[in-house]
């Protein structure tokens, strides 16, 4: 998890401790400093702000490798884009990373530029190297999208619910910034592990990091019932039913 302690970003691992010898007491195991408040320009992240917290995350996990930030809602995807570019505008040009140069030379970018026009935010993202992946995008785009971050020339990747639906994709860090479908209606259990399964898959990454960023109360109280496996709920399979009733009526 992802949680500020004063200015201070922290990730914690979960059920991972640390003993000392002498007293036997445990500690959880944790990167201090992560992310610092104000770190980028004196301005970005404000440490009250879960959108830009996440940008901060997302733009320092693409230094070791393809990260991906999950957002339950498309409409809340622009806004993740639009700090990450605000961090790119604190930098020096030199100082951005090779990976979020603008670039044009992209297959996404020819189909985003295409489908939505030159100035649009999905556009601008992917020539930022940002990818933007949700479910009503024009398909064109979206296998472009696809293709582009498995092929390198996308090191970021913003994507909706879509992510879950058996992508196989390269991805070493997995951020939950939101799991919010609607009001008062959040991913299921199960669903949240799905997802979780696409970070270090078998032959693409030898494994997977996911940090669920943390910012209010619910998000504590909803990281809580999502790492308990025990809150997964039964899977119910059509397929399975069909079997079990067919099965039954053989024996009887």
């Amino acid at each position: 998890k992802f949680e500020w302690r004063g200015k201070n970003g922290r990730i914690t691992f979960h059920d991972i401790y640390t003993e000392d010898e002498q007293t036997n007491n445990r500690q959880d195991v944790f990167i201090p400093y992560f992310v610092r408040d104000k770190e980028f320009g004196n301005s970005i992240p404000n440490k009250n702000n879960k959108v830009e917290s996440t940008a901060a995350l997302a733009y320092k996990f693409s230094f070791a490798g393809n990260t991906l930030v999950f957002c339950a809602q498309p409409r809340l995807i622009k806004g993740i884009y639009q700090r990450i570019k605000q961090i790119f505008d604190t930098l020096k040009q030199d100082d951005i990373p090779a990976w979020f140069k603008p670039n044009e030379n992209k297959q996404s970018y020819y189909y985003a530029k295409k489908w939505f026009g030159e100035d649009d935010h999905v556009t601008q993202a992917i020539k930022h190297g940002v990818g933007i992946h949700y479910g009503d995008m024009p398909e064109q785009v979206r296998n472009a999208v696809e293709n582009d971050y498995r092929n390198g020339k996308l090191k970021l990747l913003l994507s909706s619910n879509t992510v879950g639906q058996g992508l196989n994709f390269p991805i070493k860090n997995l951020i939950f910034y939101s799991v919010q479908i609607d009001y008062q209606k959040y991913i299921s259990n199960r669903d949240f592990w799905n997802i979780v399964g696409r970070a270090g898959r078998a032959g693409k990454e030898t494994e997977g990091k996911i940090v669920f960023v943390i910012n209010t109360p619910n998000d504590k109280r909803l990281y809580l019932d999502y790492v308990d496996k025990n809150n997964i709920e039964e899977a119910n399979s059509l397929f399975y039913k069909l079997l079990d009733a067919l099965t039954n009526a053989r024996i009887s």
